[in-house]
């Protein structure tokens, strides 16, 4: 088995720092920023061959899909689009890196020892850290 499909689940936020700064940074409104800072977001992740599927409860329900291949793919980030490629690395952890606008995006997804997720996100001197436990 991969790694990677350790991933799979559903997770609860449990902790994060840095999320407000980077919400600024993708031009987030304010209102969005602040309640960030105080909303317990969830996700559920599922893979199926080289997609990953993740479904992102916050504010609103959204559903994202990608690929795992090296090939790329777009999003919107508020009023940003974002481009980005992802891939899986020799420790199973999960790599996003791309572009929004013009500033530098990177996004790890990892297992800790603990088996929580760690999610990592850098943009343009910013990092984001947050951490969640299985539901």
């Amino acid at each position: 088995m991969g790694e990677h499909l350790k991933l799979s689940g559903s997770w609860a936020l449990a902790h994060q720092e840095n999320i407000e700064e980077m919400l600024s940074k993708v031009s987030a409104p304010f209102h969005v920023r602040k309640a960030a800072g105080r909303f317990k977001p969830s996700q559920t992740i599922s893979f199926d061959g080289d997609k990953m599927k993740i479904i992102y409860v916050t504010i609103k329900t959204e559903e994202k899909i990608i690929p795992l291949d090296g090939s790329e793919f777009s999003s919107e980030l508020f009023s940003n689009k974002f481009v980005a490629t992802a891939s899986i690395n020799e420790d199973g952890s999960i790599t996003v890196k791309g572009k929004v606008g013009d500033m530098d995006m990177m996004t790890v997804r990892k297992l800790d020892d603990a088996g929580q997720m760690l999610l990592t996100t850098k943009i343009d001197g910013v990092e984001c850290y947050r951490t969640f436990v299985r539901q």
